[in-house]
């Protein structure tokens, strides 16, 4: 009975320090209509590769752009002129420009080499819009 105890005792300290481990998504508010760019910094570009992903609550993710520090390609349902991918001397940016209600999601930057890949950035966008404007909207479609 003894063991069962200490047992229970390490696997419960075993979540709760997993649970501290896990980073929060950092959040960006932008109101429709408005432009925004998020940042995807690298240290080093040689060799490497980028790729932008797409989650919103509750969906599959879906992939918005993809490339090596030489090029990025926007994938086939972002390529509407809304959203472009540049590149810094340490830095790639995905732009949305005039945001909608549905491109709130959470957004990940991955990066590194072709045979070792890491998320680097994400980012929560959350895009804000006058109530009425949205419920007009949802009544429009």
């Amino acid at each position: 009975m003894f063991t069962g105890f200490v047992s229970f005792c390490l696997v419960s300290s075993a979540l709760i320090q997993s649970a501290e481990a896990a980073h929060q998504i950092p959040l960006i508010e932008v109101e429709v209509g408005k432009n925004v760019t998020l940042q995807c910094p690298v240290t080093e570009k040689d060799g490497k590769f980028v790729h932008w992903f797409k989650q919103s609550p509750g969906y599959m993710i879906q992939t918005v752009a993809t490339g090596s520090y030489t090029k990025q390609t926007l994938s086939e349902e972002f390529n509407n002129g809304r959203f472009s991918v540049s590149e810094g001397q340490t830095l790639y940016f995905l732009s949305m420009r005039n945001v909608q209600k549905e491109d709130e999601a959470t957004y990940f930057c991955q990066y590194g080499s072709a045979y070792s890949q890491t998320f680097n950035t994400s980012v929560y966008l959350a895009v804000n819009g006058k109530l009425c404007d949205m419920f007009i909207s949802f009544y429009l479609t």
